[in-house]
């Protein structure tokens, strides 16, 4: 998968840095794509989840505090608003985040957050399958 406008990069540390804040250990799966290329945008956005056809995946949240779209920062803002333990890792170009639910600790599963009636949708069972999905 090509990746497109990455944002400052970032190491092991800055990663571990981020987990311990938001007290997660993130699937090695997500951690790869993000030390390789974080806060870039996938060069195929277009995702299904399983109640809406064409949503979009516009960027991956930056590990780096030097970035204002922080995974961290916008945890924090948004954090109240969800009943399970969700963190963003993706936006979408409406304000709206695909998350993964820590609520089972063992294997994190994907979510689409809609922001404006704070609704949920399914969308994969791991990180590798969200982004085998995408298309154009």
């Amino acid at each position: 998968m090509k990746w497109i406008l990455e944002k400052t990069k970032i190491n092991e540390q800055d990663f571990e840095n981020i987990e311990k804040k938001l007290e997660v250990r993130f699937p090695l799966d997500f951690k790869k794509i993000v030390l390789e290329h974080n806060g870039a945008s996938p060069e195929k956005m277009t995702f299904n989840t399983k109640d809406t056809k064409e949503r979009v995946a516009e960027y991956l949240l930056s590990f780096s505090d030097k970035d204002k779209y922080n995974i961290a920062a916008v945890y924090n803002s948004i954090k109240d608003r969800f009943d399970k333990r969700l963190i963003p890792i993706m936006q979408d170009p409406f304000g709206n985040y695909i998350c993964l639910d820590f609520s089972s600790f063992d294997n994190p599963e994907l979510f689409f957050w809609n922001h404006e009636d704070n609704s949920l949708e399914y969308i994969s069972k791991t990180f590798t399958d969200f982004l085998n999905s995408l298309y154009e």
